[in-house]
């Protein structure tokens, strides 16, 4: 995982979309909640689900041996993960992190980059505004 865009972590990965396949993009591991990425309502990886089925299997693999296995698959999957995964930035495909560095290399500080990203299965439109200022407004 590597620290992008004014204070989140994140790291190559995918998500499955409701209708259609599974797409590459950038995962969003951590996202800084004072940062303008949480501001603007990015999200990061959520993962209590997941260690709360894994702990239930696993008590349970004691009474039912099976849901030891079970829990280790659980444990290896995405099962109970919960994570924006950013697809797009600007109206320009991001499949890795190489892609979303080359687009926030193009922006500017203090403008708002648009971002699309998958969440639970949807594509939704996320605006960051970059750290730094904002030229002053000339009216020439």
């Amino acid at each position: 995982p590597i620290e992008i865009l004014a204070r989140i972590e994140v790291a190559n990965g995918e998500s499955k979309l409701t209708r259609g396949p599974s797409v590459p993009g950038i995962k969003v591991i951590s996202v800084d909640p004072d940062g303008p990425a949480a501001i603007a309502g990015l999200q990061s990886e959520r993962m209590m689900a997941r260690m709360a089925l894994t702990a239930a299997l696993a008590v349970g693999g004691m009474v039912f041996p099976p849901a030891m296995f079970v829990a280790m698959l659980a444990q290896q999957s995405d099962v109970g993960e919960s994570h924006d995964l950013i697809i797009a930035v600007d109206g320009a495909r991001t499949r890795n992190i190489v892609d979303l560095q080359d687009a926030l290399d193009r922006a500017h500080d203090g403008e708002i980059v648009y971002l699309v990203v998958v969440r639970a299965g949807r594509r939704q439109h996320v605006a960051v505004r970059l750290p730094g200022e904002l030229p002053p407004y000339r009216s020439d």
